[in-house]
């Protein structure tokens, strides 16, 4: 019950960025559309994620860049987060500057 709770909302949320990203390009705002974009790809990369990260943290016998297996899954988990605020800030930016003309 509260899986499918879980798969309900994360649908919902990709249908509104869907329609955020279509309603940016519908008008013509750029930074808007970037945002949504990556955005987009940030749920879409959570969805194949929960699947796979696992499988190449047990596979990879040394962790690339001298990391450490600690290191290794950190840097996994930073990514996301890090792309999380671009896009927000992108956001941010662009509707300031819409808003100041």
């Amino acid at each position: 019950m509260i899986k499918t709770l879980y798969l309900v909302i994360d649908l919902i949320f990709l249908g509104l960025l869907i329609f955020g990203l279509i309603q940016s390009k519908k008008y013509s705002f750029l930074a808007g559309v970037y945002s949504f974009l990556i955005l987009l790809f940030l749920r879409l990369y959570s969805f194949v994620a929960q699947y796979t990260t696992k499988l190449i943290i047990d596979n990879v016998s040394e962790p690339p860049f001298g990391f450490s297996t600690s290191d290794f899954v950190a840097f996994i988990n930073i990514l996301p987060r890090t792309l999380n605020l671009i896009a927000f800030s992108i956001l941010i930016i662009g509707l300031y500057q819409r808003l100041k003309k």
